[in-house]
Protein backbone atom coordinates (compact mmCIF):
# COMPACT_ATOMS: atom_id res chain seq x y z
CA UNK A 1 0.00 0.00 0.00
CA UNK A 2 2.79 2.23 0.60
CA UNK A 3 4.25 1.84 -2.64
CA UNK A 4 1.05 2.72 -4.15
CA UNK A 5 0.48 5.67 -2.42
CA UNK A 6 3.77 6.85 -3.55
CA UNK A 7 2.74 5.76 -7.49
CA UNK A 8 -0.18 7.77 -6.69
CA UNK A 9 2.17 11.14 -5.57
CA UNK A 10 4.23 11.01 -8.34
CA UNK A 11 1.82 10.47 -10.59
CA UNK A 12 0.45 13.42 -9.41
CA UNK A 13 3.98 15.37 -9.67
CA UNK A 14 4.16 13.88 -13.28
CA UNK A 15 1.14 15.78 -14.31
CA UNK A 16 2.35 18.87 -12.75
CA UNK A 17 5.49 18.84 -14.13
CA UNK A 18 6.44 15.84 -16.48
CA UNK A 19 10.25 16.84 -17.41
CA UNK A 20 11.96 16.06 -14.04
CA UNK A 21 13.59 13.40 -14.70
CA UNK A 22 13.81 12.61 -10.61
CA UNK A 23 10.29 12.12 -10.22
CA UNK A 24 10.26 9.20 -13.05
CA UNK A 25 12.94 7.14 -11.93
CA UNK A 26 11.38 7.38 -8.06
CA UNK A 27 7.96 6.52 -9.61
CA UNK A 28 9.94 3.58 -11.61
CA UNK A 29 11.90 2.72 -8.93
CA UNK A 30 8.41 2.45 -6.62
CA UNK A 31 6.47 -0.03 -9.74
CA UNK A 32 9.81 -1.98 -9.54
CA UNK A 33 9.31 -2.89 -6.25
CA UNK A 34 5.61 -3.44 -7.18
CA UNK A 35 6.68 -6.53 -9.42
CA UNK A 36 5.60 -3.91 -12.27
CA UNK A 37 8.17 -4.64 -14.33
CA UNK A 38 7.39 -3.89 -17.85
CA UNK A 39 5.73 -0.10 -16.46
CA UNK A 40 9.08 0.09 -13.94
CA UNK A 41 11.24 -0.05 -17.61
CA UNK A 42 8.85 2.65 -19.51
CA UNK A 43 9.67 5.72 -16.55
CA UNK A 44 12.83 4.60 -16.66
CA UNK A 45 13.33 5.13 -20.19
CA UNK A 46 11.64 8.55 -19.67
CA UNK A 47 14.05 9.26 -16.94
CA UNK A 48 16.97 8.33 -19.24
CA UNK A 49 15.32 10.47 -22.04
CA UNK A 50 15.10 13.61 -19.92
CA UNK A 51 18.67 13.10 -18.50
CA UNK A 52 21.04 10.60 -20.05
CA UNK A 53 24.23 11.69 -17.83
CA UNK A 54 23.03 9.72 -14.91
CA UNK A 55 24.03 6.14 -13.75
CA UNK A 56 20.97 5.61 -11.48
CA UNK A 57 18.05 4.66 -13.70
CA UNK A 58 20.46 1.74 -15.69
CA UNK A 59 20.43 -0.01 -12.09
CA UNK A 60 17.00 -0.15 -11.63
CA UNK A 61 16.27 -0.73 -15.67
CA UNK A 62 18.76 -3.61 -15.87
CA UNK A 63 16.77 -5.25 -12.81
CA UNK A 64 13.84 -4.98 -14.38
CA UNK A 65 15.41 -6.70 -17.18
CA UNK A 66 16.56 -9.63 -15.21
CA UNK A 67 12.98 -10.45 -13.80
CA UNK A 68 11.61 -9.95 -17.65
CA UNK A 69 14.37 -12.68 -18.66
CA UNK A 70 16.16 -10.15 -21.10
CA UNK A 71 19.73 -10.87 -20.04
CA UNK A 72 21.61 -9.15 -22.66
CA UNK A 73 19.46 -6.03 -21.72
CA UNK A 74 20.42 -5.98 -18.52
CA UNK A 75 24.03 -6.73 -19.05
CA UNK A 76 24.12 -3.64 -21.44
CA UNK A 77 22.45 -1.46 -18.83
CA UNK A 78 24.84 -2.71 -16.12
CA UNK A 79 27.44 -2.12 -17.94
CA UNK A 80 26.29 1.37 -18.95
CA UNK A 81 25.80 2.58 -15.54
CA UNK A 82 29.41 0.81 -14.50
CA UNK A 83 31.03 3.21 -17.13
CA UNK A 84 28.87 6.18 -15.85
CA UNK A 85 29.81 5.02 -12.06
CA UNK A 86 33.37 3.18 -12.50
CA UNK A 87 33.57 2.89 -8.98
CA UNK A 88 30.43 0.90 -8.13
CA UNK A 89 29.85 -2.24 -6.71
CA UNK A 90 26.18 -2.80 -7.27
CA UNK A 91 27.05 -2.29 -11.46
CA UNK A 92 29.39 -4.81 -11.29
CA UNK A 93 27.13 -6.96 -9.33
CA UNK A 94 24.83 -6.59 -11.69
CA UNK A 95 26.78 -7.75 -14.69
CA UNK A 96 27.93 -10.62 -12.65
CA UNK A 97 24.04 -11.87 -12.28
CA UNK A 98 23.36 -11.11 -16.05
CA UNK A 99 26.11 -12.92 -17.08
CA UNK A 100 25.66 -15.88 -15.32
CA UNK A 101 22.22 -15.82 -16.83
CA UNK A 102 23.64 -15.84 -20.00
CA UNK A 103 25.89 -18.58 -19.57
CA UNK A 104 28.98 -16.75 -19.12
CA UNK A 105 30.59 -18.37 -15.57
CA UNK A 106 34.04 -17.20 -16.55
CA UNK A 107 32.87 -13.26 -17.37
CA UNK A 108 30.01 -13.66 -14.20
CA UNK A 109 33.22 -14.45 -11.81
CA UNK A 110 35.07 -11.54 -12.91
CA UNK A 111 32.74 -8.80 -12.38
CA UNK A 112 31.48 -10.79 -9.09
CA UNK A 113 35.44 -10.32 -8.12
CA UNK A 114 35.26 -6.75 -8.54
CA UNK A 115 32.65 -5.97 -6.78
CA UNK A 116 33.70 -8.25 -3.81
CA UNK A 117 37.14 -6.33 -3.92
CA UNK A 118 35.51 -2.62 -3.91
CA UNK A 119 32.90 -3.68 -1.39
CA UNK A 120 35.68 -5.26 0.68
CA UNK A 121 37.90 -2.03 -0.04
CA UNK A 122 34.90 0.29 1.18
CA UNK A 123 34.32 -1.42 4.40
CA UNK A 124 37.82 -1.22 4.52
CA UNK A 125 37.77 2.44 4.82
CA UNK A 126 34.57 3.35 6.88
CA UNK A 127 32.18 0.87 7.71
CA UNK A 128 28.37 1.32 6.03
CA UNK A 129 25.40 -0.91 6.64
CA UNK A 130 24.34 -0.72 2.97
CA UNK A 131 27.82 -1.66 1.37
CA UNK A 132 28.04 -4.72 4.19
CA UNK A 133 24.62 -6.24 3.21
CA UNK A 134 26.03 -6.19 -0.35
CA UNK A 135 29.21 -7.48 0.64
CA UNK A 136 27.30 -10.52 2.09
CA UNK A 137 25.28 -11.15 -1.17
CA UNK A 138 28.34 -11.26 -2.80
CA UNK A 139 29.65 -13.78 -0.79
CA UNK A 140 26.74 -15.98 -0.62
CA UNK A 141 27.21 -15.10 -5.03
CA UNK A 142 31.04 -16.69 -4.94
CA UNK A 143 29.45 -20.08 -3.18
CA UNK A 144 31.04 -18.91 0.61
CA UNK A 145 27.77 -19.49 2.51
CA UNK A 146 29.49 -19.89 5.91
CA UNK A 147 31.34 -16.32 4.87
CA UNK A 148 27.68 -14.65 4.02
CA UNK A 149 25.93 -16.27 7.21
CA UNK A 150 28.63 -15.03 8.77
CA UNK A 151 28.72 -11.65 7.47
CA UNK A 152 24.87 -10.90 7.69
CA UNK A 153 25.07 -12.04 11.40
CA UNK A 154 28.05 -9.46 11.88
CA UNK A 155 25.83 -6.56 10.21
CA UNK A 156 23.27 -7.31 12.65
CA UNK A 157 24.77 -7.03 15.88
CA UNK A 158 25.73 -3.67 15.24
CA UNK A 159 22.20 -2.93 14.91
CA UNK A 160 21.62 -1.94 11.46
CA UNK A 161 18.80 0.90 10.35
CA UNK A 162 15.92 -1.15 9.14
CA UNK A 163 16.50 0.18 6.45
CA UNK A 164 19.57 -1.71 5.83
CA UNK A 165 17.97 -4.63 6.66
CA UNK A 166 15.24 -4.28 4.19
CA UNK A 167 17.81 -3.85 1.49
CA UNK A 168 19.21 -6.77 2.01
CA UNK A 169 15.81 -8.95 2.17
CA UNK A 170 14.64 -7.45 -1.09
CA UNK A 171 18.40 -8.66 -2.57
CA UNK A 172 17.95 -11.77 -1.13
CA UNK A 173 14.40 -12.33 -2.72
CA UNK A 174 15.80 -10.75 -5.87
CA UNK A 175 18.92 -13.42 -5.99
CA UNK A 176 16.36 -16.26 -5.22
CA UNK A 177 14.00 -15.24 -7.96
CA UNK A 178 17.16 -15.41 -10.45
CA UNK A 179 18.64 -18.54 -9.18
CA UNK A 180 15.80 -21.01 -7.45
CA UNK A 181 18.18 -23.58 -7.35
CA UNK A 182 19.86 -21.65 -4.49
CA UNK A 183 16.75 -21.60 -2.56
CA UNK A 184 17.68 -23.68 -0.27
CA UNK A 185 21.12 -21.35 1.07
CA UNK A 186 18.74 -18.06 1.00
CA UNK A 187 16.18 -18.83 3.21
CA UNK A 188 18.10 -19.39 5.95
CA UNK A 189 19.67 -15.93 5.75
CA UNK A 190 16.51 -14.26 4.72
CA UNK A 191 15.05 -15.71 7.34
CA UNK A 192 17.78 -14.21 9.96
CA UNK A 193 17.54 -10.77 8.61
CA UNK A 194 13.36 -10.81 8.66
CA UNK A 195 13.63 -11.89 11.87
CA UNK A 196 15.70 -8.56 13.10
CA UNK A 197 12.72 -6.78 11.54
CA UNK A 198 10.17 -7.87 13.96
CA UNK A 199 8.94 -5.79 16.93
Amino acid sequence: EQYEAAVADFDCAIELNPDIAWVWESRGAMKLQMGEYEAAVADFDRTIELDPTISWPFSGRGRCYLHLHQYPAALADFTHGAEQDPESTGYCYGQAVASLLMGDHIVSAAHLQTALGRAQASLDQAYEPLMAVNHALYQLMAGDLAASEAAYRAILAQTPPAHAIRHGIHDLEDYRTWFPAHTTAVEPLLHLLQTHLTP
